[in-house]
């Protein structure tokens, strides 16, 4: 699955905005990723808001979670979420950054998410840019497993200790890995080895650059691959990746080619 993610290329961009997600809607978009911290959340209301018709058939994450934000601020954060999205529940509440919140503290915010879903306020809960460290900090106290991590996740980053970690913790627990910022070859790093192999394999198999880089992200990852753009043209692109499958040598080739970089944008 890929989610559309309004945390840049929309994320401040409120006019005009429902009309794209409405119109991304229509092309075949059903996940779309926001959050507290993007300030952007009513952008969703219009076009899939509880009275558009369209909430079932859409799939919303939202996150908790801005720096001066504790436990005791998780059904307040929540509850405003939802008054701007105007809906009755997400169907993903994460966590948004462990490094926000005080030291030690993690349990008692996740405590604070479980409740919420219980009560129906989220159907699923998960976590977002955390660690190894961070996940065994829940496992202790956990009731209800993250159903996913939403990490940065590319070809320049995905061999390195940081993501050898993450990978080690979600597999050991059952979580689901969510990738995000796969295409940072295309638009962040440039490495000219990775370049040619990603070019050879899309013109063999008929895919654009952004198709076999998000491909390699789904099929790698495991889990949603969130992306953004403010182009309804790049949304059609995202959406053909679906018709691709690449062999593992292909897989093996992007992630090997890639370990010649090290290179993260966010973390």
């Amino acid at each position: 699955m890929l989610a559309l993610g309004t945390s840049t290329a929309i994320r401040f961009c409120k006019q005009g905005g429902s009309d794209f997600i409405l119109n991304a809607f229509s092309q075949g978009v059903r996940h779309f990723d926001t959050a507290e911290d993007y300030f952007n959340e009513e952008v969703l209301a219009e076009p899939l808001g509880t009275t558009s018709g369209r909430r079932e058939q859409a799939f919303i994450t939202t996150k908790f979670g801005r720096h001066d934000k504790t436990a005791q601020n998780v059904r307040e954060s929540l509850n405003k979420s939802l008054k701007k999205l105007r809906m009755d529940y997400v169907d993903l509440y994460l966590v948004h950054d462990p490094a926000w919140y005080k030291e030690g503290s993690l349990g008692e915010i996740w405590a604070a998410m479980e409740k919420l879903k219980e009560e129906g306020l989220c159907r699923a809960i998960g976590v977002s840019n955390f660690q190894e460290h961070h996940i065994e900090e829940l496992a202790r106290t956990w009731r209800i497993v993250p159903s996913i991590n939403q990490v940065e996740m590319s070809p320049f980053c995905a061999h390195d200790a940081m993501f050898q970690g993450i990978q080690r913790a979600c597999e050991k627990h059952g979580i689901v890995i969510s990738p995000y910022t796969s295409l940072a070859p295309l638009h962040h790093k440039q490495h000219p080895p990775l370049d040619e192999a990603v070019q050879r394999i899309g013109r063999a198999r008929g895919m654009s650059d952004t198709q076999v880089l998000l491909a390699w992200a789904l099929q790698t990852g495991k889990g949603p691959v969130v992306t953004a753009t403010a182009k309804l043209e790049r949304v059609q692109d995202y959406l053909g990746t679906f018709a691709f499958v690449l062999q593992p040598e292909e897989l093996e080739e992007i992630s090997r080619v890639g370990k010649q970089v090290s290179y993260r944008r966010w973390t």
